[in-house]
């Protein structure tokens, strides 16, 4: 099924990319913040994403169809993951595909991070089955901005 599943990091040119997953309807929903983003907004994230040293962000693509985004913001010894499947690719079971090689490339090439850790609403129930069949454990629940979040954590010496 994942065969012809390739990612690669992000580029310059893929802002606008970005920009419509961003803004889709799901992705909002799913978020920690549910507003709509602006354009001028969503620039100055992309920047920072590319010209900051510790937010990766990799893009995959199911043949040369764009099906989502990870992306990691690492602080010290732990990075925070982020997940969007576009529309046409949810519910379809490569999330846990996505999940599995983003994190196996963020551990080869960041050998210091030792944990991961996945804010998920509670009412996301497809991302968590995802992050729990990765190995991700259940934390706390965690509120950010006012929301409610389950915080799951993955540790490096139980994934590899």
């Amino acid at each position: 099924m994942f065969e012809k599943l390739h990612f690669r990091e992000v580029n310059p040119n893929d802002s606008l990319l970005l920009f419509e997953l961003r803004n889709d309807v799901e992705v909002r929903e799913n978020s920690i913040k549910n507003n709509p983003i602006k354009w001028d907004e969503h620039s100055d994230w992309f920047n920072n994403i590319l010209n900051d040293d510790t937010k990766f962000l990799y893009l995959f693509f199911r043949d040369s169809i764009f099906l989502g985004q990870v992306r990691f913001d690492i602080f010290n010894d732990e990075a925070n993951i982020n997940i969007s499947i576009t529309k046409s690719f949810r519910g379809q079971g490569f999330s846990k595909e996505l999940i599995i090689k983003s994190i196996d490339k963020l551990l080869k090439t960041h050998s210091h991070v030792k944990k991961i850790v996945a804010y998920i609403r509670p009412q996301n129930q497809a991302s968590i089955k995802s992050f729990t069949k990765v190995g991700f454990v259940f934390s706390e629940l965690v509120e950010i901005n006012d929301d409610q979040f389950n915080k799951y954590l993955l540790f490096r010496e139980s994934y590899e």
